[in-house]
C-alpha cells in the first residue's frame, strides 16, 4: 500500500493537463493582444511622423532636379479636355461664356437719324409676309413663266444698260486679257468707206494706155 501511495491517480493527471492547456491558451491570447497593440502603436507612430513631416518647416531631403521655369501666376485658368464630345448648343454656350463681356449689353441700338425710306419698308414687309407664308423667293422665281422666255437675257441686259461687248468685260490688263472688241476699222461701216476710197483713188489715177475692146459680130 505504501508503494502504491507514491503514484498519482489518472484523474489528477487529467486535471493537470487541463490546467496546462488553459494556461497555454491564456498565454497565446495575451501574446496576440500584445502583437495587436504593437502593430497599432507602430501604425500610429508612422502616421504621426508623416504628419509632422508634412506640417513641419524642415525641408525634406529629395533628389535635386535641374533648372525649371517659375510657375505662371497670371494663368489661373486651366483648360481641361472634356470626357465626351460637346453638342452644338453646349459648344456655343461655352464660346459665349468665354467671349461675352462681364456685363453684356443686349439693348437694341438706336435708330439712325431720319426715317427709313417708305419703299424699302414696303419691300421688307412684303418679304416678311412671304416668309411667314412659307414661300421661298428663289423657288418662286424659278416657277415664274416669265423667266422661261428665251429673250429674257437680252431684256435683262437692256434693263441693266449692258451692251453685247460689255458682257465679256474683264478686269485684267489689255496685254493679258482676250480682246472682246474689234478695232474701229474692222466694222462694216468703216470697211465700206475704205473700199470706196480705194476705188476713188483708182479712178483718179492717170492712165498710160487705153484698153480697146474688140468688136463682136452680131448674130442675125
Amino acid at each position: 500500500m505504501l508503494g502504491l501511495s507514491g503514484y498519482a491517480s489518472s484523474d489528477e493527471e487529467d486535471e493537470g493537463q487541463k490546467i496546462s492547456t488553459n494556461t497555454q491558451l491564456n498565454t497565446d491570447k495575451v501574446g496576440t493582444k500584445k502583437n495587436e497593440n504593437l502593430s497599432l502603436a507602430s501604425k500610429t507612430a508612422i502616421s504621426a511622423s508623416s504628419a509632422v513631416l508634412m506640417h513641419s518647416d524642415v525641408p525634406i531631403e529629395r533628389p535635386t532636379q535641374g533648372p525649371a521655369m517659375p510657375p505662371d501666376e497670371e494663368s489661373e485658368f486651366v483648360y481641361e479636355e472634356p470626357d465626351r464630345e460637346l453638342s452644338y448648343d453646349e459648344a456655343r454656350a461655352a464660346i459665349r461664356s468665354m467671349t461675352m463681356p462681364p456685363v453684356p449689353n443686349f439693348s437694341i441700338p438706336p435708330s439712325p437719324p431720319g426715317s427709313p425710306p417708305s419703299a424699302s419698308t414696303k419691300k421688307f414687309a412684303h418679304f416678311l409676309k412671304l416668309k411667314k407664308q412659307g414661300v421661298h423667293f428663289n423657288e418662286r422665281l424659278e416657277k415664274t413663266p416669265a423667266l422661261k422666255n428665251p429673250t429674257l437675257f437680252q431684256k435683262l441686259k437692256q434693263h441693266a444698260g449692258i451692251s453685247d461687248e460689255e458682257q465679256y468685260a474683264t478686269t485684267l490688263p489689255e496685254d493679258l486679257a482676250v480682246p472682246v472688241t474689234f478695232p474701229p476699222w474692222a466694222y462694216a461701216d468703216e470697211l465700206g468707206k475704205t473700199q470706196a476710197n480705194i476705188r476713188q483713188k483708182k479712178d483718179q489715177k492717170p492712165r498710160d494706155t487705153i484698153d480697146f475692146v474688140p468688136a463682136t459680130q452680131r448674130s442675125s
